[in-house]
């Protein structure tokens, strides 16, 4: 598993974000992959933090727990999480049939 970090400006905010993209998780366990971005985002000193899963299509029920414990953490530091998924993937179905996109914000891209 690897996590490519990157900083972007947010033009209509005035401020920076921070974007967590998940690559290389096909055999790594999605709780561990997680965790990992739970650390890296509770670290960072970002108010806005984007979690590109584009490439990951690992996720289970509790996977699903884990992003939804990561923002509450986050929430409770006063950032928010953004999840960039693919349209009509397993992620998207997952997210919409458990109602989370109803607490936790979601780009969603189109599916190529």
């Amino acid at each position: 598993m690897a996590l490519e970090t990157s900083v972007f400006k947010l033009v209509d905010h005035n401020r920076e974000a921070l974007s967590i993209k998940v690559v290389d998780a096909l055999n790594e366990s999605p709780i561990d992959t997680l965790k990992e971005i739970a650390r890296k985002c509770h670290e960072s000193e970002y108010q806005q933090i984007y979690l590109n899963l584009t490439e990951f299509n690992n996720l289970d029920p509790a996977g699903l727990n884990e992003l939804v414990q990561i923002h509450a953490l986050l929430q409770s530091e006063s950032k928010q999480l953004t999840l960039v998924i693919k349209k009509d993937s397993d992620i998207e179905e997952w997210v919409k049939n458990k109602d989370l996109d109803k607490i936790i914000s979601m780009a969603i891209l189109p599916a190529i």
